[in-house]
């Protein structure tokens, strides 16, 4: 299925990688066949580690794994800090340069950047902006999750727009990946504060209403005013669960192909503000303030 799905650039996770190929449950050329028409995106496990017990994962078999699979992107070795603590944003850089700085020769380096809930990241923005400064020629894309941002979108909207404007004024002109986004209200949001890159499992929990740019409960497909291939005229009342499970991914993911293609061509046209209606984009960023 990986090679026909409409996306360009799919992403996996090195950790999950590893312990599928430990138990012989996937190979290299599985991956590799599977991707001989995409961009392979690796994921550096951070995220799946911490719902882990085990302590066999490490930078030496994250290393391994980049050379193994050669992907186009790769994230920074990383782990997550601890909520009640907080964290050294700076010293978290340090660590993800010294890891990307053993891959003089890759393009698609991730910096990785973290904060914990006691952090208050847009206050960091300028201290951040400067050790990146330092360090540019060491990676070609910077990224953050997006539930420690910020508490709400608010937040998480402002520290983009903060931070890319920072940026730009030292002439940092990297792309931001907001990892763990993938609700279309958001993305549009983003992407007006001046991210680029998203990821996230919303293709998979909910249906996505392409009328109204709104993620819904993942069983009202039927509900949605669609006509695309996965949703014409088709009987729901009698339909399976595995044909449903079929219909609903193919539908989100054609979907989340079409909302980026006109995000990029509003961009191209300098036309965003007609992706939604006027009145309900004037209410969001008057609630942002920016």
């Amino acid at each position: 299925m990986l090679d026909v799905i409409p996306q360009q650039t799919i992403l996996i996770s090195a950790y999950d990688y590893h312990n599928l190929n430990a138990e012989e449950y996937i190979i290299p050329s599985f991956i590799r066949n599977s991707f001989r028409e995409k961009l392979l995106f690796l994921d550096s496990g951070g995220y799946e580690l911490q719902f882990s017990t085990a302590d066999s994962w490490n930078c030496f078999k994250y290393k391994s794994i980049i050379d193994e699979l050669t992907p186009t992107f790769f994230v920074g070795y990383d782990r997550i800090p601890l909520y009640h603590v907080k964290s050294d944003t700076l010293e978290i850089i340090n660590a993800g340069i010294n890891f990307l700085k053993d891959f003089p020769n890759n393009r698609g380096k991730v910096l990785l950047l973290h904060f914990s809930i006691q952090n208050k990241p847009v206050e960091e923005i300028e201290a951040i902006s400067n050790q990146l400064g330092k360090y540019k020629e060491y990676f070609d894309i910077i990224g953050f999750p997006e539930r420690e941002i910020g508490a709400n979108i608010i937040q998480r909207t402002v520290f983009i727009k903060k931070l890319r404007e920072e940026l730009d004024a030292r002439n940092i002109l990297k792309p931001l990946h907001v990892f763990g986004c993938s609700d279309p209200t958001s993305i549009i949001l983003y992407v007006l504060a001046g991210a680029d890159l998203f990821d996230g499992l919303g293709w998979i929990k909910y249906a996505f209403d392409r009328e109204n740019l709104l993620n819904v409960e993942r069983s009202h497909l039927p509900f949605l005013e669609c006509d695309c291939l996965a949703c014409k005229n088709e009987n729901w009342d009698e339909m399976s669960h595995g044909e449903y499970e079929y219909r609903l991914l193919t539908h989100n993911l054609y979907a989340y192909d079409n909302l980026f293609y006109q995000l990029r061509d509003r961009i191209i046209r300098d036309e965003m503000e007609d992706i939604f209606k006027t009145k309900r984009l004037n209410y969001y960023l008057e609630k942002i303030r920016w």
